[in-house]
Order: C-alpha cells, then structure tokens, then sequence
C-alpha cells in the first residue's frame, strides 16, 4: 500500500500499519476507493511524522522530542494508535514544568487526557512559588486559578497568593477584573499576620475591589479579637477562612527504618539489628520517633505503596528474613502481611502499577534472581519471570511502567549490567550496561531519566552521576557534585565516609547516616543544587546503617475525574 504525504510516498505493508492503527485497519477493510487501489492520501499532516509513524508501526519505538511531541500526538489521534498514545504520555509526564504545563492543560483540554490534567494541576500546586516567576504565569486561566486556589495544598504563603493574584489580575486589568474579584474570596486572609495584611489592604487593585475591601476588614476584625483573647464571633469569620493550608512539600517526610547500629546516635557497647522507626519534618528539622516494626531487620527492602510502607525479608543476626509487614503512616500502626516464599536479604522490593515486586536478593547458600509480586488485596505471593542475571545486592527503580535493575551481578565484579522488566508481558530484556562499576549504587528518577549515584573515592572524595535515557537506550556521564566538607563528631566527611545513603527530598539531596572506620554516626546534611552548598541537618537519634530510608510525598492530588469536570466546567 501507498501512502501519500505532500511530495512523499511511503511504501507500507498493510497488515503492519493495519496492526498499530484503528484507521488504517478501517480504511483497509472497506470498500473505499482507498481501499481498492491500495492508495491512501493524507492531507494536513508534515510528511516527516508520517515517517515517524511509519517507524513505530514497524519498530514500536518512536524518536521524541520537546518539537515533535505534540504533532506526534496528535498524529495518535488522528489514526487512532493507542500504543502511541500511551508512549507520548510516558514521555512528556516526567517532563512538565513551568514552561509548558499550561500546554499540557490545554493538549487535556484537546484529547481529554485525564492522567495528563492530573499531573499538570499537580506540578502547579506544588511549584506555585517557581510558576509565578515563569513567563507562562500570565497565561493561566480562571478555570485552573478555581482548582489551585481552595486546595489545602498549594506551595505558597498566604499574602504571597495573594499577591500572585494580583499580578495575574494586573496583567490583563480590563478583562481580569471580574475574575479576581471571584478568586480573591479563596484567599485566607484571616491567616496572614495582621501587619502585612495591612501592607496587602494598601495595595492599589485591593483598594478599588469591593469583595477585596470586605475580606480584607473581616480578617482584620478577626485578628484583632484573636489578639485581645476575646472569644471569636462567628459574624467575622463569614466569608473567610482561618484555617492555614499545608503546602504539599511541607507534607512530605523522611522515614529511617531499621537497620543495624545503636538505640542513640554514638560509639558504645555493640550495634544491634533495630525495629525502630525515626521520622523526618524538613519544616521544624527534627527527627520524632514512630511505631517500630514487629521485627527488627537490617539490609531489608522498602517500598511506599498509598498511604503505606512496606518492608520484607532482610537479616536479623544471623537468621535471614522472609517476614513481610507495612506501616500506616495515618494510623502509626504496623500490620503483619503474608511472608514471601523464600528468606531473602538485599532483597529489592518495587511499586509498580499497584503491586509490590521483591527482586533478587540472597540467602545464606546462594544468590538469587528470583521475582515475586504481591497486590496488597491479595493473600499470598505469585511468581514472576527471574531476572536474567543473579543479583545479590543491586538497585532498582520503577519508570514508564517498567522496573529497571543495576549492578549487584554475582558473576562479575564489575557489576555493570543493565535489565528492564515489563509485567504486561512478565519478561525481562538486558540493555546498555554502564561503562565501569562501582561497588555501591544508587537509583534515583528525574525529569524521565534514571540517574544512577555512586561515590568516587579518590585524594577528595565526591559523588558521581550517570543518567541514562530509556528512550534511546545510552548511558551518559555528568558532573560530578563535591560532597564538601561537614563537621561530623570532630572529623570531616571526605576522610571518614565508608557508608552513607542518598535520597532527594524536597527538590534537594539529602545524604543521611555515616558509617566511619571506628563508630556509626548519625548525620543529615542536604544539598542545593541552587546554591551548589552543603548544610548541615539535624542528626537521627540513632546512629544506623544498612536501613530502610523512603520519603513519602503525600501528594493526593484531586481524582482526575473530579479535576476533569472542574476543568470542563469552567471552560463552558
């Protein structure tokens, strides 16, 4: 079959396209001229997507990139090819931010992407604070300051909301007026302080709206009685809320669990295997104690699953694990789940797609590359295809729907190999290895890639980044980030270091627990990739390695379809 675009012709086999596009497999089973003489023209199309399209109907990849995204996309649509839609939506997820999230709203409102909306609408309630520097700010629409403004979530101080609005107001006066005065009642003024509220009132667009001057008076009423210890009048609070909002990176935490090492921070008498649970508040800096785990465990794995933590297998003493339990992080209480089948420590455990994967591993005879899944409705564990290669120790990650695995290769010291796992059809596929190995790595994904850390130990010791791309299948270096020194119990990180674990967390690198020649210590610094600077955070109460460390985000955004209808209903 012909197809036609512009001054191109591709030449196709029609069982092929037929197979990756509804269209194409309509337009061939009819009795279309099109049809008969195996001829199809497409108009309004760049002739280059339909080289692309072409490509993923034989090869099912696709080349994407910030240009060709969107044609691409829409390009799925028109020929109705699912698979490419769902490869577009993997590739532009990880990659919103303040310069096209509203495109992405917009591209929503186009194709009814519901995941895509939900995403968008999330990036922006936790990025506000970076949004309202964007040149993209200003093109915000009513609809979506509706869904941002009443959310207990949205990163920003309440006079700085405020003020953002009022610079998007200020953009477009005459068209904007209106609108602001709907968005300002969502505005808590009651819980900014009485001074700046003040400093808010003088501003020039709050002296000309009417619901600006009302609100503002009624919270300045209400401050003044909370100031006096009066007992509050419900006649002021009408209209205004005083309830503080709780930013969704305020909402996240830190979690150590576990390990081997000492009840509290220091070098005395022998470490012991722990169960207990410290959580971490960036907001205050300090560490508080949670529920411990009904068994103590160190080189366990750990994974955030909902509102939950879960941990199997690891090693108590000399007794290899294959208890299986979880934490309720609203609850504070730990609950005991069915044991996987085999006693496994450096076991890799996975959330992906709404299941728990335990990965490799060993146990005291040999090394494994065994996976089991778990669904958490489920009564017992099921099979899944080995890995290829054995992996007593390696990292994991979960991307684009699969499961990534590193390193930890028994058969080499190396440990450079690379595989991928796909559950839709339970099979695992090698890729590019990494160019040299490293005896420690770490996983972590960004903006769709994976990058993997390692340290460098040399005459100054500093940590190594490697990224590599999923879509093109190629490893490349980048630079590596000085971890300075800090202050540690009178000796400098770049001498003493032997353990530490990484983790981002709140748009920095947080490095916690150190493991010295003599003593474990309990250490927390943070990096800022802005400031290129080290601080120094509060230490752990317990001096710990070989532990579990999970942040949690917290980030419930609002159900898509909830967010879709909000959406749709302001645009008609």
């Amino acid at each position: 079959m012909e197809i036609i675009v512009g001054s191109e012709t591709y030449r196709v086999h029609r069982h092929t396209m037929a197979a990756k596009s509804d269209y194409f497999r309509a337009v061939i089973s009819s009795q279309l001229k099109e049809a008969k003489e195996n001829r199809i023209i497409i108009e309004d199309l760049d002739p280059e997507i339909m080289g692309t399209i072409v490509e993923f109907c034989y090869t099912n990849q696709v080349s994407l990139n910030d240009d060709n995204f969107r044609q691409v996309l829409s390009a799925a649509f028109r020929f109705c090819m699912e698979s490419l839609k769902d490869v577009c939506m993997k590739f532009i997820e990880p990659r919103i931010s303040v310069l096209n999230f509203i495109e992405l709203i917009q591209l929503y409102k186009m194709y009814g992407l519901k995941h895509l909306l939900h995403n968008a609408i999330g990036f922006c309630l936790e990025n506000l604070d970076i949004v309202c520097e964007a040149p993209t700010f200003f093109d915000i629409e009513e609809d979506i300051w509706e869904i941002l403004l009443p959310d207990d979530r949205l990163n920003l101080t309440e006079s700085g909301i405020f003020r953002a609005l009022v610079k998007w107001t200020e953009h477009d006066l005459e068209n904007r007026q209106a609108a602001f005065e709907r968005l300002v009642k969502h505005v808590r003024f009651a819980t900014i302080d009485a001074s700046e509220l003040s400093e808010l009132s003088d501003l020039e667009l709050a002296t000309i709206s009417e619901s600006c001057k009302e609100l503002t008076a009624k919270a300045k009423y209400y401050l003044k009685l909370k100031c006096q210890d009066r007992h509050l009048l419900y006649e002021p609070l009408v209209g205004i809320s005083a309830t503080p909002r709780r930013n969704l990176r305020n909402c996240q935490r830190m979690y150590a669990i576990g390990g081997c090492g000492y009840p509290r921070s220091g070098s005395f008498g022998y470490p012991e295997t722990l169960s207990s649970v410290e959580i971490y508040d960036p907001n205050t800096d300090t560490w508080t104690e949670a529920a411990p785990m009904h068994s103590p465990r160190e080189d366990f794995g750990c994974a955030v699953l909902g509102d939950y933590i879960y941990v199997a297998g690891g090693l108590r003493g000399n007794k290899t694990l294959n208890t299986f339990e979880r934490y309720s992080i609203a609850k504070d209480t730990w609950q005991s789940l069915p044991s996987m089948p085999r006693s496994r420590r450096n076991v890799g455990l996975v959330a992906l797609g709404g299941y728990l994967y335990a990965i490799g591993g060993s146990d005291i005879f040999d090394h494994c590359n065994m996976v089991e899944r778990f669904h958490p409705g489920d009564t017992e564990w099921h099979d899944c295809a080995p890995m290829l290669i054995s992996r007593p120790c390696a990292a994991y990650v979960a991307l684009d729907g699969y499961i990534y695995a590193i390193g930890g290769d028994s058969e080499s010291h190396t440990r450079t190999t690379l595989e991928r796992y796909d559950p839709k059809t339970d099979s695992w596929c090698l890729l590019s290895p990494l160019s040299r190995g490293f005896e420690q790595l770490q996983f972590t994904c960004y903006k769709g890639m994976i990058h993997v850390m390692c340290r460098v130990y040399r005459s100054w010791p500093l940590l190594e980044f490697f990224v590599y791309n999923p879509f093109t299948d190629r490893w490349s270096n980048s630079t590596r980030l000085p971890t300075g020194r800090w202050p540690v119990a009178g000796c400098c990180l770049p001498n003493s270091t032997n353990w530490i674990e990484f983790v981002e967390f709140g748009r920095q690198l947080y490095a916690v627990g150190v493991l010295t020649k003599d003593s474990i210590l309990s250490f927390v610094g943070s990096y800022n990739p802005e400031t290129k600077q080290w601080t120094t955070r509060s230490s752990m109460m317990s001096g710990r390695v070989r532990y579990g460390l999970i942040v949690h985000p917290q980030r419930n955004f609002l159900d898509s379809n909830v967010l879709a209808s909000l959406v749709m209903g302001h645009t008609q």
